[in-house]
């Protein structure tokens, strides 16, 4: 510890540089008797999962990062950058075609809501109800079509 020093934040924690190599601090008399060099730092958990062995490096943009530290840069899950990639999209691809939206079903409330709503006659319902519960009869009857 008194080669390496105490930790910056108490979010620091002991890393080695090359994952291969020992916990050395170069400086120390079994580190320099062993021949070897200073392989720790403090770093942050997040430069921790950056120095994995496992991680795949990309060169893009003229630097080289991990495809988790792209995938953030750009505000996309790493899993839409991964998936992407192997499926054969470029970088620049990958990076920068915007995540489709998937429509989300209507939650149990909702359905309640629908239900109850196409039960109805339009006459017995307000006027700002009408043309909902029409939009909503001519969606069901489009997907019944599709579907027959």
């Amino acid at each position: 510890m008194a080669t390496v020093g105490l930790p910056p934040s108490p979010e620091h924690t002991l890393d080695r540089i090359d994952n291969d190599g020992h916990y050395s601090c170069g400086g120390c008399t079994q580190c320099v008797y062993q021949g070897w060099a200073a392989n720790c730092r403090w770093a942050t958990r997040e430069e921790q999962a950056n120095n994995r062995r496992g991680n795949v490096w990309v060169d893009y943009d003229g630097r080289r990062q991990t495809v988790s530290q792209w995938a953030h840069e750009y505000g996309l899950d790493a899993m839409v950058v991964h998936s992407r990639r192997a499926m054969g999209w470029t970088m620049e691809k990958a990076l920068t075609t915007p995540v489709r939206k998937r429509p989300q079903p209507p939650t149990p409330s909702e359905i309640f809501e629908q239900g109850l709503l196409l039960a109805c006659k339009p006459r017995d319902l307000p006027e700002n109800l009408r043309e909902h519960r029409r939009l909503l009869k001519n969606r069901l009857d489009a997907r019944r079509r599709r579907a027959a």
